[in-house]
């Protein structure tokens, strides 16, 4: 028997309201940890892929909207307590800390860090895991599968760090010197099985 094809979307940041930064050749390749401070958004001013109210159409008749409110907080708030260890953690660094780069993540202002804090940042992905858990045992009954969303970009190397050295943060594996990619636990995604003709003939006529 054939599946029943899916549909799907993403709830995750999507930018911010914040001006950019004005680019200079210093600052366009290496951040400095007042640098990231200065720029990082308010969670007030980060754009959002859907809406907390209303929910999004593909949920619409299937899961019930404060099922829906619900998950829209605690992915914001996920995002909030991720953004807070990242402030602190920046407020205790000095020196560059890393680099500019184009794709929007959970932080979207076009940084990536260079994390050595590896206890804490494997906390940060494992409370993503758990949030990403939680929620598909929610969303279980409504027939809606839920994975994290995870975004991947490159990056360039640190100057003067060692190409070989891989360092585990919450953006995920990446190695310095040379450049290359880093993944970045940013959302959720919602699959549901699309409604069969069969099924949208019967709707109708209710």
């Amino acid at each position: 028997k054939q599946r029943p094809p899916t549909m799907s979307f993403e709830l995750k940041p999507t930018g911010s309201t914040k001006p950019p930064p004005e680019f200079t050749a210093a600052n366009f390749c290496c951040l400095t940890p007042s640098s990231v401070l200065a720029w990082m958004p308010t969670m007030e001013e980060i754009t959002w892929s859907c809406a907390k109210s209303p929910a999004p159409a593909l949920l619409a008749g299937r899961v019930p909207d404060d099922v829906w409110a619900s998950t829209f907080d605690a992915v914001y708030a996920r995002s909030a307590e991720q953004m807070e260890w990242t402030r602190k953690f920046m407020e205790g660094r000095t020196g560059v800390v890393g680099f500019l780069r184009t794709c929007p993540c959970c932080l979207p202002c076009e940084f990536v860090m260079h994390c050595f804090d590896a206890q804490a940042e494997s906390q940060q992905k494992q409370a993503w895991r758990k949030l990403a858990q939680d929620e598909e045992q929610k969303y279980a009954p409504f027939g809606v599968q839920i994975t994290i969303v995870m975004e991947v970009s490159k990056i360039k190397g640190i100057p003067g760090h060692d190409p070989s050295s891989v360092h585990h943060g919450v953006h995920g594996n990446h190695t310095g010197g040379g450049g290359s990619t880093t993944v970045s636990y940013v959302g959720l995604k919602f699959d549901t099985a699309a409604p069969t003709q069969g099924q949208m003939t019967r709707d109708a006529g209710t």
